[in-house]
């Protein structure tokens, strides 16, 4: 057989076959792409030819099966699962993958990446679970965010936490760990996360109760001392301030303290001094009279007074100094010594006397005296007078209207100054109760009262 026979029946085959082809049967395939599956209808031979009929475009790194060159049959399911372009960001490093894979783990095993279980997985910046498949996206963006790991130690326990919160103080609320007041944490819970290197220090604050002034305040703190427990709450003591227990003694166990509030006020008085009198005589000057000889003047003192007061109270006034500024000038009165003799006319006759003084007068007798004999050793009768002997000296003459002539005689408990009790027995008693003026008979003793109260 010759070349050109030869060629002729080579190009008889393809025709025919093309024409075997050409009249071949609609087919009902199964698609199934990513689970989801799809009945089509087709005419076409391969698998090839079936998926640029239905215009789907494949990766090389898509998983098909059967073989896309594999002859399509009625009934046949074509499974497609299409690969996906995963942006992989982990420890400050980016990669990129295709991959047909579905959940996250199994990107990240593919990419030789390690997973732990505090590791916190991000897909799209949502949180997702590594091991949870994802729906099919062209693209996802996957990122990798490790926890921190922090020791805290706290009243003297150490826990272990991990945690991506961006401060300490969010790490341990996400731990239940809440901070009450007074709490003390090293470092502080503003601290970034990232920054903490091992140990985080937390001492746990107690309750702090003071009573003051009538006032309940309630506190927590960590001091070891009242007085720091007091300074670290904003009431520090101050001055003489003072608690109970003592301030430099531990917070007891009961967690009550009271505290006395001290203050002392100084104040700044006056006070005006009485200026003292003094007597001098007058010998130009009538007896039983006075005169103004200097007026006298005031004197002026100042103290210097602490008080101390306790919750507002005082407990204490305290003279700290006294001095005086102005000395008191002494009134001096001048009283008279000239004695001039004069005339009484009385019922009784006249009388020459050197003294009159108005007294007051009251009457007594043996029964109401209780007895009879007087200090001058003499009986009790009319005539005899009690007189106070400061000033009418026993033996002295006086006359007394409607009495009579008297003699001082007596003396009484109850007789001072200007009183006189006129003495009667019991047969001739009078009763006195009244003033009257008495006057004193010539002549003047040698021992003179000049002043008479």
């Amino acid at each position: 057989m010759n070349k050109a026979l030869s060629r002729a029946i080579l190009a008889i085959m393809i025709v025919a076959f093309l024409l075997v082809l050409s009249f071949q049967p609609n087919k009902t395939i199964i698609l199934e792409i990513d689970g989801n599956n799809f009945s089509v209808e087709t005419s076409a031979i391969t698998l090839y030819q079936f998926l640029r009929e239905e215009n789907l475009a494949v990766r090389e790194e898509d998983q098909i099966s059967p073989h896309i060159s594999s002859w399509l049959n009625d009934g046949d399911t074509v499974s497609i699962q299409q690969s996906m372009q995963v942006f992989i960001q982990v420890d400050g490093i980016e990669q990129t993958i295709l991959t047909t894979q579905r959940k996250p783990a199994e990107f990240l095993q593919e990419a030789n990446i390690t997973i732990n279980p505090e590791d916190v997985v991000l897909t799209n910046g949502q949180e997702v679970s590594a091991d949870k498949p994802l729906s099919y996206a062209e693209t996802y963006s996957l990122q990798i965010i490790r926890p921190s790991q922090i020791s805290i130690v706290r009243d003297e326990k150490i826990y272990t936490v991990y945690s991506t919160a961006a401060t300490l103080g969010q790490a341990l609320w996400e731990q239940g760990i809440s901070l009450l007041q007074g709490d003390i944490l090293d470092p502080p819970p503003t601290t970034p996360l990232e920054s903490v290197i091992t140990q985080v220090g937390l001492e746990s604050s107690h309750e702090f109760v003071v009573h003051s002034n009538d006032n309940w305040y309630e506190f927590r703190t960590t001091a070891k001392s009242i007085a720091e427990g007091l300074a670290e709450n904003g009431i520090p003591l101050q001055g003489q301030d003072y608690t109970s227990p003592p301030a430099e003694n531990p917070i007891p166990e009961d967690r009550m303290v009271s505290l006395v509030r001290v203050e002392e006020i100084i104040t700044i008085e006056t006070e005006t001094i009485p200026f003292p009198i003094e007597y001098q005589p007058q010998s130009d000057l009538e007896i039983d009279n006075q005169t103004i000889v200097e007026a006298g003047q005031f004197g002026l003192a100042i103290q210097r007074l602490r008080t101390r007061l306790e919750d507002g109270e005082p407990v204490m006034h305290q003279v700290e100094d006294k001095f005086i500024t102005k000395h008191p000038q002494p009134r001096i009165i001048g009283y008279g010594t000239m004695i001039v003799p004069r005339t009484l006319d009385t019922p009784d006759g006249s009388y020459q006397y050197w003294r009159a003084l108005d007294m007051y007068a009251v009457s007594y007798n043996p029964t109401s005296a209780g007895g009879t004999i007087t200090a001058s050793g003499l009986p009790l009768r009319k005539g005899l007078v009690a007189v106070d002997p400061r000033y009418i000296p026993l033996g002295t003459r006086l006359y007394v209207p409607s009495y009579g002539e008297a003699l001082a005689a007596d003396t009484g408990g109850g007789v001072h100054g200007r009183i006189i009790d006129l003495g009667y027995s019991d047969d001739d008693y009078e009763h006195w109760s009244r003033n009257v003026t008495v006057y004193f008979l010539w002549p003047p003793p040698e021992n003179i009262a000049w002043i008479i109260p």
